[in-house]
């Protein structure tokens, strides 16, 4: 028996197979292999902390920051809003539950971090947001945006945070007299 070939066996189903069906079970095998691998290799580069990060890397092209050493993002330093910085971060964390393909990591109510995952290929970005008081009673508002895996982003990372920013543009925050930062939880 040990020569004999097992006709419902998968490889043998899989030669008998018409051309098409082959090619297709084919690439969609690389495909899930492609995306495991991705998946391993961005648990491996994953952020040592979930603290909003100093910086981005020098002439990174996988990276916007709006915050102090602004990246991309035109060089905007910081978001003010003449919101409570409760009120700030609930716009935010709101946005990004709407987002497709995006898990909350880490929020102690000081900071914030999310992985958005790219349509087709999974590929993981990591996402850190703050909210603060300045001198003037405003909220202000740090982003993060920074792909774990590869050189660049395709754009990805600056679209993102350009479309948080016209989302957040939109809101009518209810004015506060007085910014008071948020407890620490």
């Amino acid at each position: 028996m040990s020569g004999e070939s097992n006709p419902d066996s998968v490889p043998q189903r899989f030669r008998s197979a018409p051309k098409p069906v082959r090619w297709t079970g084919a690439v969609t095998a690389i495909w899930l292999a492609l995306i495991l691998l991705i998946q391993i290799s961005g648990v491996f580069a994953a952020p040592g902390s979930d603290a909003f990060p100093v910086q981005c890397s020098e002439d990174a092209q996988n990276c916007t920051r709006i915050a102090s050493n602004p990246h991309r993002a035109d060089g905007v330093e910081e978001l003010l809003h003449n919101a409570s910085p409760e009120a700030l971060r609930s716009a935010v964390i709101a946005w990004v539950e709407d987002q497709p393909r995006t898990r909350i990591v880490f929020d102690d109510g000081t900071e914030f971090h999310a992985v958005f995952y790219t349509a087709l290929m999974f590929f993981p970005d990591d996402f850190f947001f703050q909210t603060y008081c300045t001198e003037d009673d405003r909220a202000g508002l740090k982003l993060h945006s920074e792909s774990r895996l590869g050189v660049g982003d395709l754009g990805v990372n600056d679209v993102r945070v350009a479309e948080l920013v016209a989302h957040l543009d939109k809101i009518e925050f209810e004015p506060v007299d007085e910014c008071i930062p948020d407890p620490v939880a």
